[in-house]
């Protein structure tokens, strides 16, 4: 369902932008990978403090999930869910 776009008391039009092309296309890149690593990047940690948070998971394959080439197990989506405290399914 889109959401209207409404003016603002300032005179600007907002719009959802759940509802844009924008958001669509950026949709698409975002793959369980891409997010963990925004996260860890948010949290200025490395990819070895990542895994060694996650219970002593290598640099490597931190890496390999990151960039898609490993899934990321429920497991790991779940202690990844408690670390950033973000919903589970956006590492799924």
């Amino acid at each position: 369902m889109r959401t209207p776009s409404r003016m603002n008391t300032n005179g600007d039009v907002t719009v959802e932008a759940t509802d844009t092309s924008w958001f669509a296309s950026m949709r698409t890149r975002l793959t369980p990978g891409t997010t963990m690593k925004r996260y860890r990047e948010l949290r200025k940690m490395t990819q070895e403090e990542l895994g060694n948070k996650l219970g002593n998971i290598s640099r490597q394959n931190i890496s390999h999930m990151e960039r898609g080439i490993r899934p990321i197990s429920k497991k790991t989506a779940k202690l990844l869910s408690a670390l950033f405290k973000v919903p589970v399914d956006r590492f799924i």
